[in-house]
């Protein structure tokens, strides 16, 4: 006998089956031959709409919906199909109005509260999208979808310890879930928690040991971590290095000449930072005084629409290679296709590394520059550095050969300068202390030497300037408690937020007497702003490169005496020179020419040196490579 004809509803069940698996063109031959036969199929149309919109074919699938919708206006699942359509299709405020028809008409579930939410955070609705957020959670608290978008929405708001809460929950109910894992780490480093941000860490990694940008951000926090030499952050680096980064058995560079003396090609690796970044302060100067012994190279992951105006000054001193979107493969190739000598790295294991493409040796020498560490095995040949931040100790760590100049730090102001007050002491009558570092740089030891100093300096006040992060007053309270809990008084303590222009971040430094720097991480952009503000800087110099970014900025503006080698130290220095307000008039109207005029804005001299240093290790490449 012949197999009995399918019934409709089972021809039905059958589409939606090869919808949900993803073959599309053959649910939508069975939907249109069922609707041949039933043209007034309301459930036919709908899956047909859903399964048209899967393939974005946005506008048949809506003709669609509008078919079903005429046949009765009030079909619940059409309304809420067209809903999401519009959504996908960015038509925010019509997917509103359709879920809001389907509320009338239905009543709540998670599910549309959920998508009502979305729909109104990307209108900019966002009051009555936590609202929909909230009642989602509300009707299904075993639901962590509504959990997440809510705390997406509260951190595009700038809050840093609701959306933290909300996290912890969803993570406590879907603990594998690694992108919600990695914000909640985020999200604690930003506040300054940042014991707790390397522990989310090592657990997204324990749970997804495959994913290299898991051991990436893990190295970048444990730069952070008190009480460590450097030898942790090497295990960790070692770590990824040999879970991803052994170099193959043949580089991928080519047709290489080993002529000692020729002009070199020299390549950055651009990474999203040559636009208006703290990087571009040292590698647009450098890049605009190096001579015609190099030929330079820019690999740019800027997508063009991201291009500024300092952009467009690199690209008016060197080659500019479009790279956003290529693998770390492509863009490996495409320095050895270029016959690159040289390749400079400032990225590092910051965002939009390229260590995995420089893992392939795309060039005969691969350098790091500036330097924060070391990338765990051979993925990096040398790091050009100076003896003042990194002496032999604090490379003991390293697996990379020191490449040594006489300093190797340059950092010239992009934006234009305000103009310096007088010191803010003689105006109050006490001496005001400032921080300007990101909170993870802020350790438990460095409070508790400033409790120290404002304990040794009568009236003193301390200003923390932390940006971002002291937009949430709850971070601001957060920030107080640990202070408090190292007992330092928080009446004595000025909050400072965000403040969009540069010049009206750095004209807050007419409101400092004199900076404390951050340790073991200490500041290197917010020293050099700082001097140029005519504020001096007391520093730690520390075991760890990392920790003495400021000790070689300060010897070369001539405040040597500011740095100090241990705690105690460090208090001592800040307080002696507190008491000394005949110096700080003096540095206030001197400091911002001392560093201007000297080697730590001398690009000159700095690119000059850094050509010799690049020569002579081209030399010695050149000694071994095959002749002929």
């Amino acid at each position: 006998m012949p197999p009995s004809p399918s019934l409709p509803h089972e021809l039905l069940d059958e589409a939606a089956a090869l919808h949900r698996a993803g073959r599309f063109g053959e649910a939508e031959a069975k939907l249109r031959g069922l609707l041949a036969d039933r043209p007034s199929d309301i459930g036919a149309l709908q899956t047909l709409g859903a399964v048209l919109a899967a393939q974005n074919r946005y506008a048949d699938a809506e003709q669609t919906f509008a078919a079903a919708l005429a046949l009765d206006p009030d079909a619940v699942d059409v309304l809420y199909n067209l809903g999401l359509l519009h959504q996908m299709a960015g038509r925010h405020d019509a997917a509103i109005e359709c879920y809001g028809k389907v509320l009338s008409l239905a009543g709540p579930s998670p599910e549309l509260f959920n998508n009502f939410g979305l729909a109104l955070a990307q209108a900019g609705r966002a009051a009555e999208a936590a609202e929909a957020y909230q009642r989602a959670i509300a009707a299904a608290p075993g639901n962590v979808e509504p959990l997440l978008n809510l705390a997406k929405l509260r951190m595009g708001a700038g809050e840093l310890i609701e959306p933290a809460f909300l996290l912890e929950r969803a993570l406590a109910l879907r603990p594998e879930l690694i992108e919600p894992r990695q914000t909640l780490a985020q999200l604690y480093a930003l506040r300054g928690d940042i014991e707790a941000a390397v522990a989310q860490r090592e657990e997204a990694i324990r749970r997804q040991p495959g994913r290299p940008e898991l051991y990436r951000e893990l190295i970048l926090d444990l730069n952070f971590i008190d009480g460590d030499d450097g030898s942790r952050v090497a295990a960790a680096c070692r770590d990824w290095h040999d879970r991803f980064a052994r170099a193959p058995a043949s580089p991928l560079f080519h047709d290489i000449d080993p002529d000692p003396d020729r002009q070199l090609r020299v390549g950055y690796v651009g990474g999203e930072q040559f636009r208006g970044h703290t990087l571009a302060a040292v590698a647009l100067p450098l890049v605009e005084a190096h001579g015609d012994a190099v030929e330079l190279t820019c690999y740019s992951d800027l997508r063009p629409e991201r291009e500024d105006d300092i952009t467009r000054r690199f690209q008016r001193r060197m080659h500019w290679r479009r790279t956003a979107g290529l693998s770390d493969e492509s863009f490996a190739q495409a320095v050895a296709d270029d016959r690159i000598d040289v390749l400079i790295d400032p990225v590092g294991f910051t965002g939009g590394s390229r260590l995995l493409a420089l893992a392939r040796r795309p060039a005969p020498l691969r350098i790091s520059f500036p330097v924060m560490g070391t990338c765990g095995g051979s993925t990096i040949d040398y790091v050009l550095i100076d003896d003042g931040i990194a002496p032999g100790a604090a490379l003991k760590h390293f697996f990379e050969r020191a490449l040594r100049v006489p300093f190797a730090y340059c950092n010239r102001p992009l934006s234009i300068l305000p103009e310096i007050g007088e010191p803010p002491s003689d105006r109050s009558g006490f001496i005001t202390f400032g921080s300007f570092n990101v909170l993870p740089k802020i350790s438990r030891r460095a409070i508790t030497a400033w409790r120290l100093i404002l304990e040794q300096v009568e009236h003193s006040r301390l200003l923390v300037k932390a940006g971002f992060p002291f937009r949430d007053p709850m971070v601001r309270d957060h920030f107080l408690r640990r202070l408090a809990d190292e007992g330092v008084d928080t009446s004595r303590v000025v909050l400072k937020g965000w403040l969009p222009q540069q010049t009206d971040h750095l004209a807050v430094h007419n409101e400092v007497d004199i900076a404390l720097d951050s340790f073991p991480y200490c500041g290197v952009t917010t020293t050099y702003e700082a001097l140029m503000m005519g504020v001096p800087v007391v520093t730690l110099a520390g075991e760890r490169v990392l920790g003495r970014y400021s000790a070689g900025i300060l010897r070369a503006a001539g405040l040597a005496d500011a740095i100090a080698e241990d705690d105690r130290d460090y208090s001592a220095r800040a307080v002696a020179l507190a008491t000394d307000r005949a110096r700080l008039r003096s540095l206030r109207r001197s400091l911002r020419d001392a560093v201007l005029n000297s080697l730590a804005c001398d690009a000159t001299r700095v690119a000059s040196s850094i050509e010799s240093a690049l020569r002579s290790a081209w030399r010695a490449w050149c000694a071994q490579a095959p002749i002929g």
